[in-house]
């Protein structure tokens, strides 16, 4: 079960120059996965989830070089 007060969000992590990017996540889709992975008796108060690679301007910048 995931908790009420959870602030569920995916962070994008630039390789190039720093930016973070929070992307949210519906927590429908996360509680539909947890009853999917028939996680029972455990209550979820943090996901973190970090996705790394280039923003757009960082691969602009590589093309035109």
């Amino acid at each position: 079960m995931l908790a009420e007060d959870n602030d569920v969000h995916y962070h994008y992590i630039c390789l190039g120059c720093g930016k973070i990017f929070e992307v949210p996540i519906q927590k429908e889709t996360i509680s539909s996965q947890i009853e999917n992975d028939n996680i029972r008796d455990f209550i979820i108060t943090k996901i973190s989830c970090w996705y790394f690679g280039y923003c757009k301007d960082c691969m602009n910048r590589t093309k035109r070089k």
